[in-house]
């Protein structure tokens, strides 16, 4: 991998982590100045079992998409054959069936 390679995925990790940083610090803001509950009315018990699936399969995709990659397996060269060694035949005259 070269320097310019890990130069980028080291900006891309910074980023990210500034942008989640940036969105946690404005959801602790938006936290503080709410007063009470903010949920006015409760789920039913059997939309909390829909809720807990969707948040499961929704899990289950981020952890299939942030998979590591496969790399491709380096191509090999292929080096010629090698040119056969012309071989002697010897036969007899009389062996073609005359």
């Amino acid at each position: 991998m070269s320097s310019s390679k890990r130069q980028r995925g080291a900006k891309g990790i910074v980023g990210n982590a500034i942008a989640l940083l940036s969105l946690a610090a404005i959801s602790l803001f938006f936290l503080r100045i709410t007063e009470g509950a903010w949920w006015f009315a409760a789920p039913q018990a059997e939309r909390w079992w829909t809720a807990a699936a969707v948040i499961a399969l929704y899990a289950a995709f981020c952890g299939w998409s942030l998979r590591p990659k496969r790399k491709p397996a380096p191509k090999r060269r292929v080096q010629p054959a090698a040119k056969p060694e012309p071989q002697l035949v010897a036969g007899l005259a009389g062996s073609c069936g005359e």
